[in-house]
Protein backbone atom coordinates (compact mmCIF):
# COMPACT_ATOMS: atom_id res chain seq x y z
CA UNK A 1 0.00 0.00 0.00
CA UNK A 2 1.29 3.22 -0.74
CA UNK A 3 2.36 5.54 1.89
CA UNK A 4 -0.14 8.48 1.11
CA UNK A 5 -2.94 5.59 1.01
CA UNK A 6 -1.82 4.54 4.64
CA UNK A 7 -1.36 8.38 6.00
CA UNK A 8 -5.19 8.91 4.31
CA UNK A 9 -6.60 6.30 5.77
CA UNK A 10 -4.68 7.06 9.65
CA UNK A 11 -6.25 10.77 9.42
CA UNK A 12 -9.39 9.11 8.62
CA UNK A 13 -9.24 6.66 11.87
CA UNK A 14 -7.74 9.68 13.99
CA UNK A 15 -10.97 11.97 12.51
CA UNK A 16 -13.59 9.03 13.58
CA UNK A 17 -11.75 8.64 16.95
CA UNK A 18 -12.13 12.11 17.78
CA UNK A 19 -15.55 12.64 16.83
CA UNK A 20 -16.44 9.02 19.21
CA UNK A 21 -14.65 11.23 21.93
CA UNK A 22 -16.01 14.45 21.36
CA UNK A 23 -19.43 12.88 21.72
CA UNK A 24 -18.91 10.29 23.92
CA UNK A 25 -15.60 11.14 25.96
CA UNK A 26 -17.59 13.22 28.91
CA UNK A 27 -19.56 10.34 29.65
CA UNK A 28 -17.03 8.29 29.64
CA UNK A 29 -15.00 10.60 31.98
CA UNK A 30 -18.02 11.14 34.17
CA UNK A 31 -18.72 7.25 34.24
CA UNK A 32 -14.81 7.02 35.50
CA UNK A 33 -15.16 9.22 38.25
CA UNK A 34 -18.59 8.03 39.70
CA UNK A 35 -20.88 5.23 39.74
CA UNK A 36 -21.67 3.40 36.83
CA UNK A 37 -25.13 4.58 35.65
CA UNK A 38 -26.63 0.93 34.93
CA UNK A 39 -28.46 0.13 37.46
CA UNK A 40 -29.51 -3.99 37.14
CA UNK A 41 -32.96 -4.70 38.56
CA UNK A 42 -31.90 -8.00 40.58
CA UNK A 43 -34.23 -10.13 42.88
CA UNK A 44 -32.47 -8.75 45.90
CA UNK A 45 -32.87 -5.05 44.58
CA UNK A 46 -31.21 -2.76 42.37
CA UNK A 47 -27.46 -3.64 41.80
CA UNK A 48 -24.36 -1.95 39.39
CA UNK A 49 -23.00 -5.76 39.66
CA UNK A 50 -23.72 -8.58 37.60
CA UNK A 51 -27.17 -10.05 38.40
CA UNK A 52 -28.16 -13.40 37.31
CA UNK A 53 -32.13 -13.95 37.31
CA UNK A 54 -33.99 -17.52 37.79
CA UNK A 55 -37.65 -17.11 36.54
CA UNK A 56 -39.21 -17.54 40.12
CA UNK A 57 -38.01 -14.04 40.73
CA UNK A 58 -39.32 -11.91 38.08
CA UNK A 59 -42.41 -10.75 39.10
CA UNK A 60 -44.47 -8.71 36.48
CA UNK A 61 -46.79 -5.86 37.41
CA UNK A 62 -49.32 -4.37 35.34
CA UNK A 63 -48.07 -1.92 32.70
CA UNK A 64 -50.91 0.86 32.91
CA UNK A 65 -52.48 -1.13 29.92
CA UNK A 66 -55.81 -4.26 30.16
CA UNK A 67 -54.02 -7.65 29.49
CA UNK A 68 -50.09 -6.75 29.63
CA UNK A 69 -47.58 -6.50 32.45
CA UNK A 70 -44.40 -6.08 32.27
CA UNK A 71 -40.64 -6.20 34.92
CA UNK A 72 -37.54 -3.82 34.39
CA UNK A 73 -34.76 -6.48 34.18
CA UNK A 74 -31.46 -3.96 33.17
CA UNK A 75 -31.74 0.07 33.84
CA UNK A 76 -34.97 1.95 32.74
CA UNK A 77 -36.48 2.85 29.96
CA UNK A 78 -37.59 6.55 31.31
CA UNK A 79 -33.17 7.30 31.92
CA UNK A 80 -30.66 7.42 29.72
CA UNK A 81 -28.89 3.78 28.47
CA UNK A 82 -29.67 0.49 27.82
CA UNK A 83 -32.84 -1.20 29.27
CA UNK A 84 -34.05 -4.57 28.87
CA UNK A 85 -37.86 -5.04 29.40
CA UNK A 86 -39.97 -8.38 30.06
CA UNK A 87 -43.32 -8.42 29.16
CA UNK A 88 -46.59 -10.59 29.15
CA UNK A 89 -49.41 -10.29 27.04
CA UNK A 90 -52.72 -11.67 28.12
CA UNK A 91 -54.57 -14.18 26.06
CA UNK A 92 -56.70 -11.58 23.80
CA UNK A 93 -54.67 -8.55 23.81
CA UNK A 94 -54.23 -5.76 21.41
CA UNK A 95 -51.53 -3.61 22.60
CA UNK A 96 -52.71 -0.67 20.49
CA UNK A 97 -50.51 1.34 17.85
CA UNK A 98 -48.15 3.73 19.18
CA UNK A 99 -44.72 4.76 18.46
CA UNK A 100 -41.10 4.84 20.99
CA UNK A 101 -38.62 7.61 20.39
CA UNK A 102 -35.95 4.78 20.51
CA UNK A 103 -35.25 1.84 18.48
CA UNK A 104 -36.48 -1.12 19.85
CA UNK A 105 -35.56 -4.78 19.65
CA UNK A 106 -37.58 -7.39 20.53
CA UNK A 107 -37.27 -11.37 21.47
CA UNK A 108 -40.09 -13.34 21.67
CA UNK A 109 -39.84 -15.52 24.76
CA UNK A 110 -43.12 -17.65 24.19
CA UNK A 111 -46.17 -17.80 22.44
CA UNK A 112 -46.94 -15.92 19.22
CA UNK A 113 -46.92 -12.06 19.31
CA UNK A 114 -48.98 -10.51 15.97
CA UNK A 115 -46.86 -7.81 15.22
CA UNK A 116 -47.78 -4.90 12.36
CA UNK A 117 -46.63 -1.43 11.25
CA UNK A 118 -49.48 0.93 10.61
CA UNK A 119 -51.79 3.27 12.67
CA UNK A 120 -54.60 0.67 13.96
CA UNK A 121 -54.05 -2.53 15.74
CA UNK A 122 -55.55 -5.06 12.88
CA UNK A 123 -54.76 -8.34 12.45
CA UNK A 124 -55.00 -9.22 9.15
CA UNK A 125 -52.23 -6.85 8.71
CA UNK A 126 -49.98 -8.32 11.29
CA UNK A 127 -47.26 -10.77 10.68
CA UNK A 128 -46.82 -13.69 13.51
CA UNK A 129 -43.29 -14.11 15.44
CA UNK A 130 -43.53 -17.28 17.53
CA UNK A 131 -41.25 -18.35 20.30
CA UNK A 132 -37.35 -17.36 19.57
CA UNK A 133 -38.48 -14.98 16.86
CA UNK A 134 -36.69 -11.50 16.98
CA UNK A 135 -37.61 -7.91 15.51
CA UNK A 136 -36.43 -4.76 15.21
CA UNK A 137 -38.71 -1.68 15.48
CA UNK A 138 -36.84 1.54 14.46
CA UNK A 139 -37.58 4.57 16.12
CA UNK A 140 -40.51 6.44 16.25
CA UNK A 141 -42.27 3.70 13.50
CA UNK A 142 -46.38 3.26 14.86
CA UNK A 143 -46.77 0.08 15.33
CA UNK A 144 -48.84 -2.37 17.23
CA UNK A 145 -49.34 -5.90 18.90
CA UNK A 146 -51.91 -8.53 19.40
CA UNK A 147 -52.24 -12.02 20.76
CA UNK A 148 -54.79 -14.62 20.09
CA UNK A 149 -55.60 -17.37 21.87
CA UNK A 150 -53.05 -17.91 23.84
CA UNK A 151 -50.60 -15.55 26.43
CA UNK A 152 -47.14 -14.34 25.00
CA UNK A 153 -43.95 -13.13 26.37
CA UNK A 154 -41.48 -11.27 24.82
CA UNK A 155 -38.15 -9.03 26.11
CA UNK A 156 -37.48 -5.63 24.58
CA UNK A 157 -34.16 -3.85 24.49
CA UNK A 158 -33.37 -0.01 23.80
CA UNK A 159 -31.26 3.08 25.09
CA UNK A 160 -33.54 5.42 26.92
CA UNK A 161 -34.88 7.67 27.64
CA UNK A 162 -37.78 6.44 25.99
CA UNK A 163 -41.88 5.95 26.54
CA UNK A 164 -44.78 4.75 24.57
CA UNK A 165 -46.41 7.30 22.56
CA UNK A 166 -50.46 6.52 21.50
CA UNK A 167 -50.99 6.86 17.63
CA UNK A 168 -54.15 8.27 16.34
CA UNK A 169 -55.99 6.48 13.77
Amino acid sequence: MSTKLLSSRRCVAAAVALALLGTTGGVLAQQADARPVLRIHGPQGDSTQAVQWQPQDIVLRGAGKPGISSASLVGNAAEPGLYLVRVRMEPGTANAAHTHPDARITTIMSGTIYYGIGRVADLAHARPFGAGSVYFTPPNTPHFLITTDAAAVYEEAGVGPSRSVPVAP
